[in-house]
């Protein structure tokens, strides 16, 4: 092997792959948030019309609109998948590529990488250098295991964390919308009108959560592959590792393909602090190997 991941990762056709990538996951949160943003846009309207006016064909209103932005929301909902899944498979290339993985249906042919890459030919990439931590003084195939593990380490405390303000924000809305109620102490028929404006804003918080505790399940599930890699490492010929972490890939392909997306402000409030672990874990793993 001529060059390490940490080297190879930084080559031109992978930096344009991880543009692509990143402008796929963009699309897909711009269709995923116009929905909550119509919804709380919706909500706060409603709100403000029901405090100076009262009648049954606002109130009637608000609930006709608040059932056609949640289909609405429905429909969004495909194009954001479809988004996804190019995006994973966009990684899965690059990650096959990187860790000289053998090619599976899961890769994209030579073609639709030039079709894919060639609206960013001129695009500046320096921000997507170095995204796997250096493992180059190891062999070759625990270089793949710990960029592997890294990736999924990332991605757990990352969902973890994120349930949680889900979880939050929930709460507050439903807090929000009865104290509203309270203090303006409006009628039933205009509470409950603007109360189903709450159906797609909570649509949106439960299917999340509920998808995280999926995401986090089946992480669970590639860590033990990992844990049952690591404990018989060194029995295996350089062949079944190969096989194995090519299993793991596969593994984390299906997870990238159907996950939750974390939205891009959270990811930069814990980025560097969870870098900076990272890097302090690379470390350790350089220092025992």
């Amino acid at each position: 092997m001529d060059k390490s991941i940490y080297q190879r990762q930084n080559d031109r056709e992978i930096l344009l792959l991880q543009k692509a990538q990143r402008n796929q996951y963009t699309l897909a949160k711009r269709s995923l948030y116009s929905g909550l943003f119509l919804s709380i846009v919706g909500t706060s309207l409603f709100a403000i019309l029901m405090s100076f006016y009262s009648s049954e064909t606002l109130n009637a209103l608000s609930s006709f609109t608040a059932i056609l932005v949640f289909a609405f929301n429905c429909f969004l909902n495909k194009k954001v998948n479809k988004n996804v899944e190019l995006a994973a498979k966009i990684q899965q290339t690059i990650d096959v590529s990187l860790f000289q993985l053998p090619d599976n249906c899961h890769v994209l042919l030579p073609s639709e990488i030039s079709e894919i890459v060639a609206s960013y030919v001129s695009a500046e990439l320096s921000e997507f250098k170095n995204w796997y931590n250096n493992y180059s003084s190891l062999d070759f195939s625990k270089q793949i295991f710990f960029s592997q593990k890294e990736n999924i380490r990332w991605d757990q405390k990352l969902r973890d964390k994120y349930s949680n303000i889900l979880i939050f924000m929930a709460i507050v809305s439903i807090i929000l919308n009865i104290l509203y109620a309270i203090f303006n102490n409006i009628s039933l028929v205009s509470f409950f009108a603007i109360t189903s404006w709450l159906f797609p804003l909570e649509q949106f918080f439960i299917t999340q959560w509920l998808g995280l505790r999926g995401d986090m399940n089946y992480l669970k599930t590639v860590n033990e592959e990992f844990r049952s890699i690591e404990k018989c490492y060194e029995k295996y010929s350089e062949s079944e590792i190969k096989c194995k972490l090519c299993e793991v890939q596969t593994s984390i392909f299906e997870h990238r393909k159907k996950s939750i997306l974390i939205p891009d402000w959270f990811y930069k409030i814990h980025q560097n602090m969870m870098q900076r672990y990272e890097d302090g874990v690379a470390a350790e793993h350089i220092r025992k190997n």
